[in-house]
């Protein structure tokens, strides 16, 4: 018997050690690739960040030529010095609206990946610990194994997070091409309908392989984002079929029944309705009641008063 659990326990710590060395080398492909892609995106960002915020050299020309356009009006009347020209007022600067969706969409890039990679460097610190040393005792071991899987692993959904993690990074891709297309439209539009083609390709290419399983099922293209479509397409096909057989019912009631029926649902959203809203409206009713709290002609009326 303890020849049957000494192989047993065996066979799980060389499974153990070969899955979580399978999960590290491809998290250390992913920290790879996180770094160089967050690295690409910095350098893009600090070039453009800029553009929200007006540029102090523009503003300084722009107040070096109206200075020296009144200068250049200086008149003398009544042994005083004036001048036809206009004071200076700085120029109202807005920001490009490109320039704040490619920040925006860069920015957002930036911290998916930057997640991706915190994430990773964490889950790796777990498959550490999960191979860990365990009990001489093969019965023991054998117990830490199931501890450490079917009780950690499995049932704290860690292979789901490892999952997720290329889903951020091809998130933050899609991102930063989004906001790249942007702007090279803004700089040329030729240069821009060949990025935006080669751009449309590879959104192609992953919408394709992420609906593609859903609809058959023999599709090896079996990534993250596709079992999520998956299982979301499957949610909505039987949502759909209750509420046929819902309406199948309502069709056999009476009237009377339906009109019941009818009422109940009115009252339920209403309800639903009232509890989503009540909070807006506590806020909307805090905001007003401050408003008018410390209005001037509050304490206006107040002072009087008193």
């Amino acid at each position: 018997m303890d020849d049957v659990w000494k192989k047993c326990s065996e066979s799980l710590v060389e499974r153990d050690k070969d899955m979580a060395q399978e999960w590290k080398d491809g998290i250390d492909n992913l920290l790879v690739f996180a770094g160089l892609f967050s690295a690409v995106v910095t350098a893009f960002n600090v070039e453009l960040y800029r553009q929200l915020s007006p540029d102090p050299t523009t503003l300084a020309a722009h107040a070096l030529v109206r200075v020296s356009a009144q200068l250049g009006n200086l008149q003398i009347a009544n042994n005083t010095i004036i001048s036809s020209t206009a004071p200076y007022s700085p120029p109202k600067v807005t920001t490009p609206r490109w320039a704040v969706w490619v920040n925006a969409l860069w920015f957002a890039s930036l911290i998916l990946s930057l997640s991706a990679a915190s994430a990773a460097i964490t889950i790796r610190q777990w498959l550490t610990h999960y191979t860990g040393k365990t009990s001489s005792n093969t019965r023991e071991s054998a117990f830490t194994h199931y501890l450490r899987y079917d009780e950690g692993f499995i049932r704290w959904r860690v292979p789901d997070f490892i999952a997720m993690l290329p889903v951020l990074l091809q998130m933050a891709l899609v991102f930063f091409l989004i906001g790249l297309a942007i702007l090279l439209f803004d700089l040329n539009t030729t240069v821009a309908k060949v990025a935006i083609s080669l751009i449309s390709t590879l959104l192609f290419f992953l919408l394709f392989t992420t609906i593609a399983p859903a609809c058959w099922l023999q599709c090896p293209y079996k990534s993250t984002q596709a079992q999520i479509f998956v299982s979301a397409t499957r949610l909505v096909i039987a949502a759909g079929r209750q509420a046929i057989l819902v309406l199948q019912v309502l069709m056999m009631l009476t009237p009377a029944a339906i009109g019941v029926a009818y009422v109940l649902s009115v009252v339920a959203a209403s309800i639903c309705i009232i509890l989503a809203v009540s909070p807006i409206i506590l806020i909307i009713w805090s905001i007003v009641s401050l408003f008018i709290i410390l209005s001037p002609r509050r304490r206006r009326i107040r002072a009087a008063r008193e």
